[in-house]
C-alpha cells in the first residue's frame, strides 16, 4: 500500500505548492521537514533527467 504522507511525494512527480497546501504546510516548511527524503532520491532524479534528455 502507498503511504499518502508528504515524505512520499516530494519526489518532484507533484508540484511542491501543491503537497505543502494538502498538508497543511508551506513550501518553506516542507522542504525543510522532508528533505531527507528527497535527499536520498538525488541517484534515482538524476537517471530520470539523464534519460529525458538522451530521449529527445
Amino acid at each position: 500500500m502507498n503511504d499518502p504522507s508528504p515524505a512520499n511525494v516530494t519526489d518532484g512527480s507533484v508540484a511542491a505548492t501543491e503537497v505543502a497546501q494538502r498538508a497543511g504546510h508551506s513550501v518553506e516548511v516542507l522542504q525543510r521537514v522532508y528533505a531527507k527524503c528527497v535527499e536520498g532520491q538525488v541517484f534515482h532524479v538524476n537517471n530520470k533527467i539523464t534519460v529525458l534528455l538522451h530521449s529527445q
